[in-house]
């Protein structure tokens, strides 16, 4: 575990707008109703846990992130606590940082390992490119004030999709980060502002009225304590499978382009730049497979039977045992019997 301070914004200069306190104090509370509500034998560790918390350091604590060394005992107990008793640091992306994600104080090897190598790297892909990291600490604000303190919950999660470009493969590869807010309190200095619901709206469903939101709720009168959790899931499969399915229902986009996404993605999912892959649209005129030049010329596959003068009978064949019985066909080893079978092996 890691307790080098790692700054979030990268190399923008910005303060946290509105006032925070790094404590143990939220924590600390949800060990005590654990402790009340746990049947199993979890409980023991729990009441373990508190009364390290309870004699060894001062809960109230307004602790600096470069403070962190100090405290590492019991950042590890709230590790062990809050993570899967198997996950591997060395493979598990997860940190803590201040009560606003802002400086991270706390992480796995792999989380410190994956920001130091790749962080200057990542860009958003659900922000818009002129938003500033201080404009996304905002809403983040933003969006725990109107849940806690008014009951009005955004739409849009507390998550932000990232890529990067692999330097050793040179395929893109996608990365959810989520911020858990759980032990973060919000404290009131003075009176809440009224706020009605057609006043939110907007904000609510689209976050474009930024500045409305920040005439109506001013964040002088708000303190927030405690710390987030942050977490880092590698989502490239998921993603790259979504970009395949938006490229072939876009029926407006260039048509090479869209080809390279796809093989793009498709190299993504096989996490290999060397893999080649060709594209066939399956046309049918009474149930007979239809094979137009321009339309299979990316196709591996046709080009193969043609350069070989492999029988279009047996093409044909071949066709259509997939479209009988659809299915993924690997081969580790060419043997005499399997060309029997898929005569497309020899070439």
């Amino acid at each position: 575990m890691h307790t080098e301070v790692l700054n979030i914004s990268k190399n923008e200069c910005t303060i946290c707008q509105v006032e925070t306190c790094l404590t143990f104090n939220p924590f600390v509370e949800h060990l005590k109703e654990r402790i009340a509500t746990e049947k199993t034998l979890k409980s023991e560790f729990y009441r373990y846990v508190l009364e390290r918390f309870e004699h060894d350091i001062c809960i109230d604590l307004d602790m600096r992130p470069t403070d962190a060394e100090k405290y590492r005992e019991m950042l590890e107990l709230i590790y062990s606590i809050l993570t899967p008793p198997i996950a591997n640091e060395k493979e598990f992306h997860w940190a803590l940082s201040t009560p606003v994600p802002d400086k991270i104080f706390f992480s796995t090897e792999a989380f410190y390992d994956f920001h130091s190598s790749h962080h200057s790297n990542l860009y958003a892909l659900n922000v818009s490119k002129n938003e500033m990291f201080s404009d996304r600490q905002k809403r983040f604000i933003y969006n725990l004030i109107l849940e806690r303190m008014y009951g009005f919950s955004s739409a849009i999660k507390n998550e932000l999709l990232f890529s990067y470009e692999d330097p050793e493969t040179g395929l893109s590869r996608y990365f959810n980060i989520q911020t858990d807010a759980r032990f973060v309190e919000i404290e009131l200095n003075g009176e809440l502002p009224e706020l009605s619901f057609d006043t939110i709206e907007p904000y609510l469903h689209s976050h474009t009225s930024l500045e409305l939101i920040e005439k109506v709720i001013p964040l002088n009168i708000f303190k927030f304590k405690g710390f987030s959790i942050i977490t880092l899931t590698d989502v490239t499969l998921t993603h790259a499978l979504e970009n395949i399915r938006t490229e072939l229902v876009n029926h407006s986009a260039n048509e090479e382009e869209q080809y390279a996404h796809i093989i793009s993605s498709l190299k993504s999912l096989a996490e290999s730049p060397g893999i080649e892959f060709g594209l066939m649209p399956f046309l049918t005129i009474n149930n007979e497979p239809i094979f137009d030049n321009d339309e299979c010329s990316r196709s591996i596959l046709l080009k193969a039977a043609k350069d070989f003068n492999l029988a279009e009978e047996t093409f044909d064949a071949i066709i259509d045992d997939y479209n009988q019985n659809p299915r993924p066909i690997f081969f580790n080893s060419i043997t005499n019997e399997k060309i029997g079978k898929f005569p497309f092996c020899r070439f």
